[in-house]
C-alpha cells in the first residue's frame, strides 16, 4: 500500500517547490555533504553507545577528543569538508586518468549547519537553559548514546531542509514585504513543517531498507519532496 502522503503549510509548500524548481533537484537531495554528514552522525550515535572512543576520535580526524560541543563540532565539520574536497584516485586500470575532486555543492552550508544544530540540541539544553559554556566532551558523548540511528537521521533532515527553506525566505525579503508576518513563523517551519518532510523521508526509506545506508535516506527526501508537492498540486 502507498504511503500516505502528508501535508506541510502553504508557504512551507511554496518555499519548497521553489528550491525543488530550482534546478538543482538532484544537488538539493544527493549532494556530498549531506551523505557523509548522515553517514558520520549515524557511525557517531553507535560509537556512543558502545563508549567506542577511538572510534568517535578517528570520525573527528583529531589526535585526541576535543574538549568540548563546540571544538567538536568543528573537527568533525573540518574532517567532512576534506573529504568533499579531497581528490579521488584513479582506478588501477585508470592510471592515465586524470584524478577528479569530489562534488561541492552550494547546499553544503546548510547541511554543515544542520550538523551543528542537530549536535547541539542532542546535547545541550533548550535554547532557554543554555549558557555561555558548551558542555563538555564527555556530556556530549553521553547525551548522543541516549538517541538513536532514527532520531539523529531525521534531525538532521529536519534542520537541513529548515535552512535551505530559510535561505529561500530570507531571499524572498517576506518580511520587508509582509511587516506583520508572525514573529514565530520561521520557527514553525522548522520545527512542524520540515519535521513532517523528514519523517516521510525517513519513512519513505525504511519501507525500503530497515536500516537505510544514507543513499537511501536521500533518495527517501527526493521522493517524499515530489509527493508534497504533487499532493497540493493535485
Amino acid at each position: 500500500m502507498e504511503t500516505q502522503r502528508p501535508e506541510v503549510s502553504a508557504l512551507a509548500w511554496t518555499l519548497l517547490g521553489i528550491a525543488w524548481k530550482n534546478g538543482r533537484r538532484t544537488t538539493l537531495t544527493s549532494n556530498a555533504a549531506l551523505k557523509l554528514c548522515l553517514f558520520v552522525l549515524t557511525d557517531l550515535v553507535i560509537a556512543c553507545q558502545e563508549q567506542n572512543i577511538s572510534r568517535v576520535i578517528k570520525l573527528t580526524g583529531q589526535p585526541e577528543l576535543p574538549r568540548n560541543l563546540l571544538s567538536f563540532v568543528a573537527s568533525l565539520s573540518n574532517e567532512i569538508d576534506l573529504k568533499i574536497c579531497s581528490r579521488l584516485i584513479p582506478a588501477e586500470q585508470e592510471l592515465d586518468a586524470e584524478p577528479v575532486w569530489t562534488s561541492n555543492s552550494d547546499y553544503d552550508h546548510a547541511v554543515f549547519l544542520a550538523l551543528g544544530q542537530t549536535l547541539a540540541n542532542a546535547a545541550w539544553p533548550g535554547s532557554g537553559s543554555r549558557d555561555l559554556h558548551a558542555p563538555a566532551i564527555k556530556q556530549v558523548l553521553r547525551s548522543l548514546a541516549q538517541c538513536s540511528e532514527r532520531d539523529i537521521q531525521v534531525a538532521l533532515i529536519q534542520n537541513y531542509v529548515a535552512n535551505v527553506l530559510q535561505d529561500y525566505l530570507d531571499r524572498a525579503q517576506a518580511r520587508v514585504a509582509v511587516r506583520n508576518a508572525p514573529a514565530a513563523i520561521e520557527n514553525e517551519i522548522r520545527k512542524d513543517d520540515c519535521r513532517v518532510i523528514a519523517e516521510f523521508a525517513y519513512k519513505l526509506a525504511i519501507s525500503r531498507n530497515p536500516r537505510p545506508a544514507p543513499e537511501e535516506l536521500q533518495t527517501g527526501l527526493s521522493t517524499a519532496i515530489t509527493r508534497i508537492l504533487e499532493n497540493k498540486s493535485s
